[in-house]
């Protein structure tokens, strides 16, 4: 029997945001975002010229987290930094992502003086990573790329090409779910077809607290197993 990948299924795979995209903020709408990479072996900026003081510094440098990492003698002022933080080194990128969830509405409340903030407007996204580089190399083995695309990893989601709005085919990574600030997404008038957002929906409560019976594990047993 014929294999049919997800993105063959699924049709129409995206829709179009006609009203007020910008502002619009939805479950599955596709945005541009800095996104940064997540590094396996810890970096940190520590200071290394300070003033007479001891508490400003103006130059630092890149150094592997040893054993005083977050805990250091001796805070900064300016920067701020306290004895218990450190400036870590991260490399970011500009990529496309997709909204999972909105900013919840904000919590009218008194704060207290000096206390923590509560309404942060922050979203929850998820990452692409495309499988066909800008100069048309691919990224990742075929057998792999087919393999997601029959939804094999429920880490994975594949996300094929919109060359309208510069979407390359790409995997979605539900591995790397992040908070990002509302301010910081640049938003593009496209979103998931109804039927994808479903099937990821029930892919993201199957990966993350292991639901069953949802419509995603139904169109997987089918992809997996047509016969």
């Amino acid at each position: 029997m014929t294999r049919v990948f997800i993105d063959e299924f699924i049709d129409p795979f995206f829709e179009e945001i006609i009203d007020n995209y910008r502002n619009a903020f939805l479950r599955g709408q596709f945005f541009w975002c800095h996104f940064p990479y997540i590094h396996e072996n810890l970096e940190i900026w520590r200071p290394v010229s300070y003033d007479g003081t001891q508490t400003r510094a103006s130059h630092f440098q890149i150094s592997s987290a040893g054993e005083d990492a977050f805990n250091r003698s001796m805070p900064l002022y300016n920067p701020k930094l306290e004895t218990d933080e450190e400036f870590i080194v991260v490399r970011a990128k500009r990529r496309p992502i997709i909204l999972i969830t909105p900013s919840p509405e904000e919590i009218r409340t008194n704060l207290l003086r000096g206390g923590t903030k509560i309404n942060r407007h922050l979203c929850l996204v998820a990452p692409l990573y495309s499988v066909i580089g800008k100069y048309g190399n691919i990224k990742f083995p075929q057998e792999f790329i087919d393999r997601v695309r029959l939804m094999e990893f429920p880490q994975f989601f594949f996300i094929p090409e919109n060359t309208k709005y510069g979407i390359r085919s790409s995997i979605l990574r539900l591995d790397s779910l992040q908070a990002v600030f509302e301010n910081h997404l640049d938003p593009l008038p496209l979103k998931l077809s109804k039927l994808a957002i479903d099937i990821l929906q029930g892919q993201i409560e199957c990966f993350i607290n292991g639901k069953e019976n949802t419509n995603y594990e139904t169109l997987r047993e089918l992809l997996l197993n047509p016969d």
